[in-house]
């Protein structure tokens, strides 16, 4: 098989996967639900920290945290490998060029930038000095909340070049061996082997609050491990139909392990106000598991109960990515408002993140959603209007969600 030419796509993987929506969408979304905590942490440096200060935000914040980016990037090598099969790896590495690596540059004037100026406003009406890093080259260039973008470049680049060398050598022993290990990852018990990578991310960096994401434009090859493993092991399971309904049949043997080991996980990183004195090499592996056991039960339970199609489960996800690009602006702004004020803590959360929401959901229907702005992003065209165009483009795109960005 060429590099160029896209192998037909099995039916299975053309069968579309209603339960991934709410997976992919939510994978996002959970992000804004993180940045609306984190002015509310005791010692947590942020952009505009909040009068009101608690310990529970930084539970919820901690727990997200061990599973989100994750299971992005488990999405974005299951539905990468679909898309380079149906595309071939030149207009699959095309693509997520210009849908992935161009928005970082395009919306960081707009999505990352004006945060500097919100905080100045911030310290200004609080009357707090404030701090400028030192920074130089090209640390200077602070990606801000889209670094995951520049992340998930270099781990489909990497991916496309590990993909290249074992085809290069045999292609179809590389395919029997993705299939294999697909089945390895799916059967019970795989779950340890897909927190691999992500065990030895966290015990190389030793920071028992996760891992450490890289904001600039410098490569960051520890925490690259973890995230370079999430996309190979969504991509080995793409290679299998079958391995989504065994992760089904495992979904609340995966749930089970979830809760117990992320409990044990925020106990050992002292999140929970108990403290067992576990080892850190202990308490960051249970983080791993913890984080992975949550992805596979996640996965495992859409694919088990979310099997009928939910319009607004849909549209959630298709705004998914406009939201997390364009979302901390607001928060913050918002944020800048309702810090002074003497209020409760869920109070001001349900706010700002009911206003962002609002704001963020009004602006991709009006300016995205069927705009040319939407099909750079989303891929897609103007959706059609009549009820027979609309079937029409149905039948010619059986699965058209490969080619969402915030799914990739």
């Amino acid at each position: 098989m060429t590099l160029h030419q896209p192998a037909e796509a099995p039916a299975a993987a053309r069968t579309r996967i209603h339960g991934l929506d709410a997976v992919r969408g939510g994978a996002l979304l959970l992000g804004i639900v993180i940045h609306s905590l984190m002015p509310y942490v005791k010692g947590m440096p942020w952009l505009v920290p909040d009068s009101q200060l608690a310990v529970w935000p930084f539970t919820i914040i901690s727990g997200i945290h061990f599973f989100r980016m994750t299971l992005f990037l488990l999405m974005a090598g299951y539905f990468g490998h679909m898309m380079r099969e149906r595309r071939g790896t030149r207009g699959y590495l095309k693509d997520r060029l210009k849908r992935i690596t161009l928005p970082l540059f395009v919306f960081w004037p707009i999505a990352v930038l004006p945060l500097g100026l919100l905080a100045a406003w911030h310290a200004q009406r609080a009357g707090l000095p404030l701090e400028r890093p030192d920074v130089s080259g090209a640390s200077k260039f602070d990606l801000g909340h889209l670094w995951f973008l520049w992340v998930l470049t270099q781990c489909i680049l990497l991916a496309l070049a590990v993909r290249w060398a074992f085809t290069r050598i045999s292609p179809r022993a590389s395919a029997a061996t993705a299939r294999r290990l697909a089945r390895w990852l799916s059967a019970p018990g795989g779950v340890l082997l897909a927190a691999l990578p992500y065990a030895i991310t966290t015990n190389l960096q030793r920071d028992l609050s996760g891992i450490v994401a890289p904001t600039t434009l410098l490569p960051g090859p520890v925490p690259l491990i973890a995230y370079l493993g999430a996309l190979g092991v969504g991509w080995l399971l793409s290679c299998d139909t079958d391995s989504l309904q065994r992760l089904a049949r495992l979904a609340w043997w995966h749930t089970a392990l979830a809760a117990t080991t992320m409990f044990g996980a925020l106990m050992g990183t002292h999140v929970l106000p108990i403290d067992p004195n576990l080892p850190d090499w202990l308490s960051l592996t249970l983080m791993a598991l913890a984080g992975w056991s949550t992805c596979y039960a996640l996965l495992g339970l859409a694919v088990r109960h979310l099997t009928t199609e939910r319009p607004w489960v849909r549209y959630l996800a298709d705004a998914s990515y406009w939201m997390y690009l364009m979302h901390l602006v607001l928060l913050t702004f918002f944020q800048v408002l309702l810090a002074p004020l003497d209020w409760p803590i869920l109070v001001k959360v349900g706010l700002n993140i009911g206003a962002t929401t609002v704001i963020l959901l009004a602006t991709y229907h009006l300016f995205v959603r069927s705009t040319a702005l939407g099909g750079w992003l989303n891929g897609r065209r103007a959706r059609p209007r009549t009820p027979t165009a609309q079937a029409a483009q149905a039948s010619r795109r059986p699965f058209d969600r490969t080619d969402h960005p915030g799914a990739v």
